[in-house]
């Protein structure tokens, strides 16, 4: 069996739409990273923490745990706390060429974790077109305050890398380690 670590109903969506079987189990731990680690470090230590979690409950199981964030200009924009720092996350972004950085970590007989990273640019945004997306209430619960599959798109100039990555499971790869 394999068994999805996460409660994030994208990962959830992308598992189905790929025709992977899998049961959820969401992980009960500190998602806090260690700020003396690099990025990579410390999304990849984060995941692991919700796979390991997760494997003690089920050993038998394969379990699938992946951590998203936005790095932009070398700062992590996970999930916005609420409206006005959503905004700040997407003026940040504005004109901008950011990082999608989503540590994957798939425990069966020998763990296999890796780091797929996606290079999007927006296009220059004005503040009428961030106050209308936020008012969607799109960005809620979003590494970066935006979802690239959703109204986030007409802000995409440019994308270099996984679409899926940047939703938030590189799936393709995924599919060919499971």
């Amino acid at each position: 069996m394999i068994i999805l670590a996460s409660q994030s109903p994208r990962r959830h969506q992308l598992l189905k739409e790929a025709g992977i079987a899998f049961q959820v189990i969401g992980p009960n731990v500190d998602e806090t990273m260690d700020s003396s680690l690099l990025i990579d470090d410390r999304i990849q230590e984060v995941a692991m923490r919700k796979a390991v979690d997760v494997k003690k409950r089920y050993p038998s199981d394969q379990i699938l745990a992946a951590d998203t964030v936005v790095v932009c200009q070398g700062e992590i924009l996970g999930k916005p706390l609420d409206e006005a720092q959503a905004r700040n996350m997407l003026q940040q972004l504005s004109g901008q060429t950011h990082e999608v950085k989503t540590a994957v970590v798939i425990l069966k007989e020998d763990p296999i974790s890796f780091i797929e990273t996606s290079i999007v640019t927006f296009r220059p945004l004005s503040d009428d077109e961030i106050e209308h997306y936020l008012d969607t209430k799109e960005w809620v619960d979003k590494a970066g305050a935006y979802g690239i599959q959703g109204r986030a798109a007409e802000f995409v100039s440019s994308l270099v890398g996984s679409f899926d990555n940047v939703i938030g499971l590189p799936i393709e790869k995924i599919k060919g380690l499971l």
